[in-house]
């Protein structure tokens, strides 16, 4: 049986794996899957490729003219079918300083759309990431105003993200990461 150092020791190893992300996905939805590539056009522009049997319709796609930090792919609504969660820097009319924003795209008839095109969430957002609990969740790393850390967790309604609510408040950056990383 591992003794506290020996499961301390792989838990340090673990955190520091770099997680690579693919440019290709893919989408599932009703029996189908559908390739899609995100593509880096130049480090703040990226393109959203479905590719449909051999050939790829540029209709299809979708500009994405910002950077992009992170995406995944999951059934966010519980529909069936997969959506492209995809994490921006950018502005808005309202906060007119670059941050980090969250995207929602779907498939529709082989052409990417947008789904919901979120602006903030109850925080400013630093990280996130879909996880399976009690249902399809996106678990998300924010900042608080004090210059600590909480993480929180959103579901989708009809309307977009649905903030469900805090697990931790008010930490140090490294503990957040940690339990963000475990969930």
């Amino acid at each position: 049986m591992p003794n506290l150092i020996h499961i301390v020791w792989i838990l340090f190893l673990f955190s520091c794996q770099q997680k690579e992300e693919s440019n290709t996905s893919l989408v599932k939805c009703n029996g189908a899957e559908i390739e899609i590539q995100l593509e880096s056009r130049s480090d703040s522009s990226f393109l959203l490729k479905p590719k449909v049997g051999s050939e790829n319709d540029p209709k299809k796609n979708w500009d994405i003219p910002y950077p992009v930090y992170h995406w995944e792919i999951a059934d966010i609504d519980e529909d069936g079918c997969d959506e492209i969660l995809v994490g921006v820097l950018k502005s808005t009319r309202y906060d007119p300083k670059p941050a980090k924003r969250l995207f929602i795209f779907k498939l529709f008839e082989g052409y990417i759309r947008p789904k919901w095109m979120g602006s903030r969430l109850s925080q400013p957002l630093v990280n996130f990431k879909v996880i399976d609990l009690d249902g399809t969740k996106v678990l998300s790393i924010e900042r608080e105003k004090n210059g600590n850390f909480l993480l929180a967790l959103y579901s989708y309604s009809s309307f977009g993200l649905e903030f469900e609510n805090y697990l931790v408040r008010d930490k140090e950056m490294e503990d957040v990461e940690m339990l963000f990383t475990f969930l």
